[in-house]
């Protein structure tokens, strides 16, 4: 990871992976966060729902050093709602109190996890650190369902006994203000995917606590609308038998493909997402009625 020592790379269009991602964005520049109840915020509001942006990291991370603000979803109608969230690439984790920047990097260095950049908040003290996280993930996600479990496992990695991540970041339709400081570190080619996320926390949780292993597993198909039948997590890949884990995971190119052409038996929303990881296919099987079938989900990837 890079110090923030130079803001903008050379070239913002693109080395592999791509730098360019889609936010919602203000580009009205403030030098401290507005009080709340200010009107002011109706104005960003506005803004921020309005204003949808192609933009490579290293200038979105710029313009939020210059007092900017952005929605890291993807908004429709020009509204910023959970109701009209279309798409997200760009997650953020928000903290406010008790977590020290050193303490948050020395997190990321365990999970082997690590954001694009790092930002202090304009009310930022070296006494109380607050500070923003933003990651990026490797592809498009335009489900709610993966959305949701990707910014959950990415607050249950950074919780620590003393100290969580803002918990209204599990909010599709929430914004984050800049700063009117530079950036801690960077990290601009960075990238998340699912079932890395989820095979790292499982096997953290295995290895720390494998008597209660098995209702740790419960818990994340709960939490996020998994499928958990006969025991076993939804979670499944089609080219080997994964056996008791995901498999090893790095830094790899992966998609997500969705089905979203229902039959008579299935409901309009997809119950299966695919994630392409490490040339292979992997399939998290949402919780439904009707368990999908390894052949039949093969079947939904070919069409």
């Amino acid at each position: 990871m890079n110090t923030a020592t130079d803001l903008m790379c050379d070239n913002l269009s693109c080395p592999i992976p791509a730098t360019v991602i889609d936010v919602m964005l203000d580009r009205t520049q403030y030098t401290s966060k507005p009080p709340k109840g200010n009107p002011i915020w109706g104005r960003i509001n506005q803004a921020v729902a309005r204003n949808r942006e192609s933009i490579p990291i290293p200038e979105l991370a710029h313009l939020l050093t210059l007092g900017c603000t952005f929605a890291p979803g993807v908004f429709r109608d020009g509204k910023r709602s959970n109701d009209t969230w279309v798409q997200q690439q760009v997650f953020g984790l928000d903290f406010d109190h008790d977590y020290r920047i050193e303490e948050f990097l020395a997190a990321c260095e365990r999970w082997r996890i690590q954001p694009a950049f790092v930002y202090p908040t304009f009310n930022h003290t070296e006494q109380e650190h607050r500070f923003r996280a933003v990651f990026v993930n490797d592809v498009l996600v335009t489900d709610k369902r993966l959305r949701k479990l990707i910014q959950g496992l990415l607050m249950l990695m950074f919780t620590s006994e003393n100290a969580t991540p803002d918990k209204a970041c599990m909010d599709p339709a929430r914004l984050f203000c800049g700063t009117n400081k530079p950036l801690i570190v960077h990290s601009y080619d960075a990238r998340l995917n699912a079932i890395d996320l989820l095979d790292k926390f499982l096997k953290a949780k295995k290895s720390s606590d494998p008597s209660h292993y098995a209702e740790w597993e419960k818990k994340i198909a709960s939490d996020f609308g998994i499928d958990f039948r006969n025991r076993s997590l939804g979670v499944n890949c089609f080219d080997y038998d994964c056996l008791n884990s995901v498999q090893e995971t790095g830094e790899n190119a992966v998609r997500v493909l969705i089905n979203n052409t229902p039959t008579s038996n299935s409901p309009t929303i997809p119950t299966i997402s695919f994630v392409h990881h490490k040339d292979m296919t992997f399939s998290i099987q949402w919780s439904s009625d009707q368990p999908t079938s390894q052949s039949e989900a093969k079947k939904r990837l070919n069409q």
